[in-house]
């Protein structure tokens, strides 16, 4: 499954968070290998998102336009088994969907950031 571009700010948490990710599997890079993107450039200010008003995961991403600028600004980010990421709240990033040949596998958790 494609996880689509958002910043987990839209998310409403009353603090600042980072995301802790730690893969499980190795990504593969381009469409249909489950490579995560970035958009650091993005990562300035919160983005326009859209609530898609669906069941399931994912109903909270970034608006149509929004998404577009990040497709544009996007950096791959492949991880082997292992690898770590932190992530702020207000980066841009989402991933690409797994076709038959990959998996991706991954523990995340948010600290709140306290001041």
């Amino acid at each position: 499954m494609e996880t689509p571009w958002h910043q987990e700010f839209a998310y409403g948490y009353a603090t600042k968070v980072i995301t802790v990710w730690v893969a499980l599997t190795a990504t593969l890079t381009g469409p249909g290998g489950g490579g995560l993107r970035f958009a650091p450039s993005l990562g300035t200010s919160f983005l326009p998102h859209q609530d898609i008003n669906q069941s399931g995961v994912w109903r909270i991403r970034l608006s149509d336009d929004a998404a577009s600028a990040a497709d544009a600004a996007s950096h791959e980010c492949p991880v082997e088994a292992g690898d770590v990421l932190l992530i702020s709240d207000w980066i841009a990033h989402g991933s690409y969907a797994c076709n038959d040949n990959c998996e991706r596998v991954a523990f995340s958790a948010l600290y709140e950031v306290v001041t």
